[in-house]
């Protein structure tokens, strides 16, 4: 009887540049990567074929998406790391029947899930170099096992607070997203040369290094208008301190979750009509640190 393979299933490996291997617990889990294929004539003067023939000598970058939870011990941490970072892994995803590997990947995209009375996530996206089926289930992973807390706590969000140019609006907060983008550029990696080599799927090109060329912190606030904010409205700044706190607080302090402690932004802000009356701030962090470390903080217990 074949044997299938179920996502639900499915257990998720990051191995790092230092060969430290971490177990994750993730959802929404999705990869996969594309061949560029080109067409080509193969009419003559002897054979008139109407269809075209093929030609593939390339991969394309491959693409992964999952959903980290931010948890109170710091056995996902690795995701928020390498987000901040943008340096490279291999990810294993290991089924019932086989296990797959993403090399050289780099996360592009990280959206903080900011949702009252539910768990901390963070959505991120990337590519890789290559993706390829490296063996069943008994492939061993490679690396030194990271090990994993004996129990692990959701990191529910029972609070965030909002520092708007120094100005508290947490009393009529309706809705707040944060997201990180690392833009990338792959280098360009076929040329006549290596494509004349390719005879088969066992020589195709990959992709090989890539730069980023730009960061964006951004996101959006969304607040009720009230009769004591409401001069808000229609207003907008190019420098502006955003301060944002989210997660389990104590005595006042954020004790697990995420920070957000940014000096120069610029944002606008628009009235929303829906059921109740909402001004929106989109904002852009506009400054650039040394590092994004100093600017988002993950604590953990």
């Amino acid at each position: 009887m074949a044997s299938y393979n179920f996502l639900k299933q499915a257990r998720v490996y990051i191995v790092d540049s230092s060969s430290n291997q971490y177990e994750l617990e993730v959802s929404n889990l999705d990869f996969s990567q594309t061949f560029t294929e080109k067409s080509r004539p193969v009419k003559t003067l002897h054979s008139q074929d109407m269809f075209e023939g093929s030609t593939i000598t390339k991969a394309n970058p491959a693409d992964f998406k999952l959903n980290v939870f931010a948890l109170q011990e710091s056995d996902n941490k690795v995701v928020f790391d390498r987000l901040l970072d943008y340096q490279t892994f291999d990810l294993y995803i290991k089924t019932e029947e086989s296990t797959f590997k993403l090399e050289k990947a780099v996360i592009t995209n990280g959206s903080f899930l900011i949702q009252q009375l539910k768990s901390l996530s963070i959505e991120v996206s990337g590519q890789a170099k290559k993706l390829t089926r490296i063996g069943n289930s008994s492939y061993t992973i490679p690396g030194t096992i990271v090990p994993r807390s004996a129990d692990t706590t959701y990191n529910q969000v029972l609070r965030t607070k909002v520092l708007l140019g120094g100005q508290d609006i947490s009393s009529t907060l309706s809705s707040i997203s944060v997201e990180l983008q690392n833009e990338i550029n792959w280098t360009p990696y076929s040329t006549v040369h290596l494509g004349i080599q390719v005879v088969n799927d066992s020589n195709t090109i990959y992709p090989e290094n890539f730069t980023v060329s730009k960061r964006i912190l951004a996101g959006n606030i969304k607040r009720f208008i009230t009769d004591t904010n409401s001069g808000d409205v229609q207003s907008w700044s190019t420098d502006s301190t955003l301060n944002i706190k989210t997660g389990t607080f104590a005595s006042g302090n954020l004790t697990q979750g995420f920070e957000f402690d940014i000096s120069n932004c610029s944002y606008t802000n628009r009235a929303a009509v829906a059921t109740a009356f909402t001004e929106n701030y989109d904002w852009r962090m506009t400054q650039n640190p040394s590092s994004m470390a100093d600017i988002i903080t993950y604590i953990t217990a």
